[in-house]
């Protein structure tokens, strides 16, 4: 019994590092020669814009390059308490931080 559950736990991971390594080579064979630009555009409303804000920014970082090459924090509402804060964090990490109404703008 105890042999059949330690065959499970070392079983299930191995089978998901397998299947992330046969999605590494199935997209570095369809990867096209010049990869395209990607722009990530997160809309940060109500009062819990700063954890969307650092999610995403945890995500950019974890990634790099692969997730996106420029993200736009676009504010929907942000709380007036957390307006400052996801300024603050966006201007450190070279996000592009602008209202609604300006994102037409910003995408040209």
């Amino acid at each position: 019994m105890a042999e059949t559950v330690l065959l499970i736990l070392l079983l299930f991971p191995s089978m998901l590092g397998l299947a992330e390594l046969i999605h590494l080579v199935k997209a570095y064979i369809l990867a096209p020669k010049v990869s395209p630009k990607k722009t990530v555009v997160v809309y940060l409303y109500g009062e819990y814009a700063v954890e969307q804000l650092k999610l995403i920014l945890d995500e950019y970082n974890w990634q790099g390059e692969k997730y996106a090459q420029q993200i736009i924090a676009v504010d929907c509402g942000i709380e007036s308490s957390q307006y400052a804060q996801c300024e603050k964090i966006a201007c450190k990490n070279q996000i592009i931080f602008c209202k609604e109404k300006d994102l037409a703008n910003v995408l040209k």
